[in-house]
């Protein structure tokens, strides 16, 4: 109220700056130590079979779940059928739509660089169950761990030699990610499939 009666105050407006820069502070301390606290409960009980674990399932799924959208004819679709249908038919249209594809002529691949014949057959050697496993023990310890290490090498292994690949390792987890904070339309989502490490 000081300032406003008197708004040319050179005392008054330094020590609103103050006081904002205190207040700027203080909130930003208090942030991070709710969101130290919460990292904490998420530690000591998240990643265990408990009711705060399940809790923060369940209002993910809850926050998560598409309840009503907007179809690529821009009608608003708010059933659950009709929703699934709405994004099949999005992602069916958009990953099978026939584009031009622009040709590579000869001659700039043969202005551009290659592969030397050494870096040929570093390419083309074969590999053991070694190189496999040291290829999985790369993977971040907080990663999925999977399968066992030396069954996924025996797994891999017999792939190179029956180039054929099970159905059951070919299985994926698709979730649409959104793009904006609050999307409306089926395009406003992308699409990640998450894998298994088997898979990979």
């Amino acid at each position: 109220m000081a300032l406003y009666a008197n708004p040319s105050d050179v005392a008054i407006i330094k020590n609103e700056k103050k006081a904002r820069e205190k207040y700027r502070i203080a909130k930003k301390h208090l942030c991070a130590m709710l969101q130290q606290k919460s990292k904490f409960t998420w530690l000591k009980c998240g990643d265990e079979n408990t009711k705060v674990f399940y809790q923060a399932v369940r209002a993910r799924r809850s926050r998560n779940k598409v309840h009503a959208i907007h179809n690529c004819a821009g009608e608003w679709l708010n059933s659950q059928e009709k929703v699934n249908e709405a994004f099949h038919d999005f992602y069916k249209a958009l990953f099978t739509e026939m584009k031009w594809i622009q040709p590579v002529f000869d001659l700039l691949l043969s202005k551009g660089q290659k592969l030397s014949k050494e870096h040929m057959r570093m390419l083309n050697c074969p590999f053991n169950k070694d190189d496999v496993r040291r290829v999985i023990f790369s993977i971040q310890d907080d990663k999925a761990p999977g399968a066992d290490a030396d069954d996924v090498a025996e797994a891999v292994l017999d792939f190179f030699k029956i180039d054929q690949l099970l159905r059951v390792i070919n299985v994926t987890t698709l979730t649409l990610v959104p793009k904006v904070q609050c999307p409306a339309n089926v395009s406003e989502f992308r699409p990640i499939v998450c894998c298994s490490v088997l898979y990979k």
